[in-house]
C-alpha cells in the first residue's frame, strides 16, 4: 500500500506481498498506454526476475515512478557488453523504468544516482531509441552495443559520485536540466 514508501526507495521484491501489487497494478494503469506498458514490464520483471524494485512516490502518494534494478557486476553483462570504465567494478543496472509523467524521470534517476553513490557502482541501462534524447541530455554516454534497438548508456561509479546529490555540500552538480 502507498504508506508503505516515502519518496524513492529500492526494495526486495519479497517484502511485497499481493496488496501490494495490487495498487501498483492500479496506479500504473492510469499512466497511458504506452508509460503503462513499460510500467508493467518492470513490474513483471521485478516479480519474474527478483530484481530489486524502485518506487518514486509524490507527496499526495501517488506512484509516479517504477523502476527494475540489478546489482552486477562486469561479468554478468559479458566483456563485450559492459563499458571498459567499469573494470571489475560492480554497477547498478536498469532494467525497466517507467514514469507517470514528464519530469519525473529526471527525479527517478537522480534518486538512483544517489543509491549508487552511496555504494561506490556505475549506472547502465539499455534504453528504447525513443528516450536516447533524454539519457544524453542528462550526461549519459552511449556505448555501442550493436543493438540499435536497444541503445546503451551509463555513468561510471566517478561521474555518479561527481553528480550525486549527496556531495551537494561539497559543490558537485547535480544532473543537468
Amino acid at each position: 500500500s502507498s504508506d508503505l514508501y516515502d519518496g524513492m526507495v529500492i526494495v526486495d521484491p519479497d517484502d511485497l506481498d499481493e496488496e501490494d501489487w495490487n495498487w501498483i497494478d492500479e496506479e500504473i494503469s492510469e499512466w497511458g498506454v504506452l508509460r503503462s506498458f513499460i510500467g508493467n514490464e518492470a513490474g513483471a520483471s521485478i516479480q519474474e526476475n527478483s530484481a530489486d524494485a524502485g518506487f518514486l512516490i509524490d507527496e499526495s502518494g501517488n506512484l509516479k515512478s517504477i523502476a527494475s534494478v540489478t546489482f552486477k557486476d562486469r561479468s554478468s553483462r559479458g566483456n563485450s557488453m559492459t563499458p571498459p570504465v567499469f573494470g571489475n567494478d560492480r554497477f547498478v543496472s536498469i532494467d525497466y523504468l517507467a514514469t507517470a509523467e514528464k519530469g519525473w524521470g529526471r527525479k527517478s534517476m537522480q534518486q538512483i544516482l544517489d543509491f549508487a553513490a552511496e555504494e561506490n557502482m556505475g549506472v547502465i541501462l539499455d534504453s528504447v531509441p525513443t528516450s536516447s534524447g533524454f539519457y544524453e541530455k542528462i550526461g549519459m554516454h552511449p556505448f555501442d552495443t550493436g543493438n540499435e534497438a536497444s541503445p546503451t548508456y551509463y555513468w561510471s561509479a566517478e561521474e555518479v559520485a561527481e553528480l550525486s546529490n549527496l556531495k551537494k555540500s561539497a559543490g558537485a552538480v547535480k544532473i543537468p536540466d
